[in-house]
């Protein structure tokens, strides 16, 4: 019997953050749904994210009947003042702030779908959890530099498809651009603008692979005017062109 591939079933009304999350899972090889199917094959391993950052209507109840007719495990999306401790009351297993890191979303889903699974005796939940030390958000912790990248990344997604420059950007972040460059080298290792371009190609590869869009639609989406350097900064970052991305790797095909 084949293994199909592990599904995400995202369950919340923000779209941005489902946008996030989708084109992050889908790149890391995961299947995403927006609702549960009650029937699904019994060789499909499946984990619910639930997104506590906009409210849900009756999510307790929701909630409750996951627990008590679906044998699942739960990831939450939450902000900081969501009291964690009501998760483990509710039933969830694991929990991820937002904004989302790409590294720590798709490392929890892993974990949290491979010890739930395979439970094996010496699996630990919390001991692979620790792993992801390096980026683990705990916001009451976090340095000043960190708040700055956060809050730029953030600001960047939420406005993927415009034009920027790093005096303005630096102006809408309240400092300048000396110190945001510096911050961004210092967090991530990286500029601004790489960093801005990697976030672009991960979009428009959903993109191509799970919509009908033209490439030219896409490039617009992601923030590029001329399809043509589009085109050739995607095959710089994938080796792959937008159009033979789009033949190999089409998720519902």
């Amino acid at each position: 019997m084949s293994i199909e591939k592990d599904v995400v079933i995202f369950l919340g009304n923000n779209t941005v953050t489902k946008e996030r999350c989708s084109y992050y899972l889908h790149c890391s090889g995961y299947k995403v749904k927006y609702q549960l199917e009650i029937d699904a094959r019994e060789h499909s391993r499946q984990i619910i994210l639930f997104d506590f950052t906009h409210p849900m209507i009756d999510f307790d109840t929701l909630l409750a009947y996951f627990n008590n007719n679906i044998s699942v495990p739960i990831l939450a999306i939450i902000n900081d003042e969501f009291i964690r401790s009501e998760l483990y009351q509710k039933g969830i297993q694991d929990y991820i702030f937002y904004p989302i890191d790409d590294k720590e979303l798709t490392y929890r889903v892993e974990s949290g779908i491979n010890y739930y699974y395979n439970n094996k005796e010496d699996s630990n939940l919390t001991i692979e959890m620790n792993k992801m030390a390096g980026y683990i958000h705990d916001v009451n912790c976090e340095s000043a530099e960190k708040k700055l990248v956060k809050k730029t990344c953030q600001y960047l997604i939420d406005n993927i498809d415009k034009k920027f420059c790093l005096d303005g950007l630096a102006r809408e972040m309240g400092t300048n651009r000396s110190k945001l460059s510096a911050t961004f080298r210092l967090v991530l290792n990286k500029s601004v603008f790489e960093w801005l371009r990697k976030e672009r190609m991960l979009l428009a590869k959903y993109y191509l692979v799970s919509t009908r869009m033209s490439i030219q639609q896409v490039s617009l989406e992601v923030g590029y005017t001329n399809a043509a350097n589009f085109s050739t900064l995607y095959k710089k970052s994938f080796n792959l062109s937008p159009r033979e991305q789009r033949n190999i790797l089409r998720i519902n095909q």
